[in-house]
């Protein structure tokens, strides 16, 4: 059991004590008061103070149990991971920590195996609630003020009931009442029976437990910090007129060079057939196919590159289609010489 709060370490140490969070001596991170002090662990009373990275953290976990700060916990993260895992589970007492440290405590113990139910409000414990593996966070209500009123009420009526008895009383005489009168008699009486009737509806609905933020929240949160995916409602329109940019531009030449690359890396030649210098025709396409791609990536020639409709692309670009280009064609050769040399390439069968 650990508390998480943002009191004063010293406050959130004495209540934990009063409610039973640790039997334990309580030490303190401690942040440096000079500059040649190191941060420690220091009792609440000042009368015990270790190192920060004792000698044996499994003998200080045993004896003591441990409140961290804020601000310690900022430092705890510069230290070595390890020592952080080896005290988290033994920390008792959260003090002075922000709702985005609440969600790092959270968030650390899940790592580190624990199964984890989070108790908060929902306005500053949002975060670790959906972190947590169970959320339950505390919502307001007015049951108790009903509940008050209506003791009131009760205990103001006692008296009236436990009063003694008239021993005399005198009779006096009803008037009489005309009938304008008595109409008008009826009509308050019936105005006020309807007071206490909205009256009674709204104490009702007050009682209604009301969703809190977290609850209102838990649809529209997500557990990661950065967006994964934008969804946009656009759809392209088939039949538009083609507009060249510099993605087509970019895919088109991307394909031609993975078919030139997939005939000239895939031409075994021999002894099945004759070599790929052999076959002039073969070789001589594949040459003026890859220099027409280095003239649409460089824009060599511009007629060419208006006639394929390729955009002109920004210096910087143009270098990395040019890398990526010259990368794919002599990974690819690269890749299928090593496979042949170590599983060896196929012979015609001497008789």
């Amino acid at each position: 059991l650990t508390m998480i709060t943002g009191d004063n370490p010293l406050t959130a140490c004495h209540v934990a004590k009063e409610l039973h969070f640790t039997r334990k001596t309580l030490l303190v991170l401690t942040e440096p008061s000079h500059d040649s002090e190191e941060w420690k662990w220091e009792s609440v009373n000042k009368d015990t103070s270790l190192p920060i990275q004792p000698a044996s953290v499994r003998n200080l976990t045993r004896e003591y149990d441990l409140c961290v700060t804020g601000e310690g916990l900022i430092y705890l993260n510069n230290l070595p991971v390890a020592f952080l895992n080896a005290i988290m589970p033994h920390v008792k007492v959260f003090a002075r920590v922000s709702p985005k440290q609440k969600e790092q405590v959270v968030i650390k113990l899940n790592n580190l195996g624990f199964v984890t139910l989070m108790c908060g409000d929902g306005t500053n414990d949002v975060a670790a609630l959906k972190h947590a593996h169970v959320g339950v966070a505390l919502l307001t209500g007015v049951a108790a003020k009903r509940v008050e009123k209506q003791h009131q009420e009760n205990t103001t009526t006692i008296p009236a009931v436990v009063q003694p008895p008239v021993v005399a009383t005198a009779a006096v005489p009803q008037p009489v009442l005309t009938s304008a009168e008595s109409a008008k008699r009826d009509r308050e009486q019936t105005k006020k029976r309807l007071e206490e009737l909205y009256k009674q509806m709204d104490e009702t609905e007050q009682t209604i437990v009301r969703l809190g933020d977290a609850s209102i929240a838990a649809p529209f949160t997500s557990r990661t910090s950065t967006i994964q995916c934008g969804i946009n409602e656009e759809f392209a329109d088939l039949e538009a007129e083609f507009s060249p940019n510099l993605v087509n531009s970019t895919v088109y030449i991307m394909s031609i060079t993975l078919q030139i690359a997939t005939f000239a890396v895939n031409y075994q030649g021999y002894p099945f057939m004759e070599s790929l210098r052999s076959n002039k025709p073969l070789l001589y396409s594949i040459l003026f196919s890859f220099t027409l791609v280095l003239c649409l990536i460089f824009n060599l020639i511009p007629q060419l590159t208006e006639q394929f409709q390729i955009v002109l692309m920004p210096d910087d670009m143009r270098l990395i289609v040019f890398y990526v280009v010259m990368g794919d064609v002599i990974l690819a050769y690269a890749i299928d010489r090593v496979l042949a040399f170590f599983l060896g390439q196929a012979k015609l069968k001497q008789y």
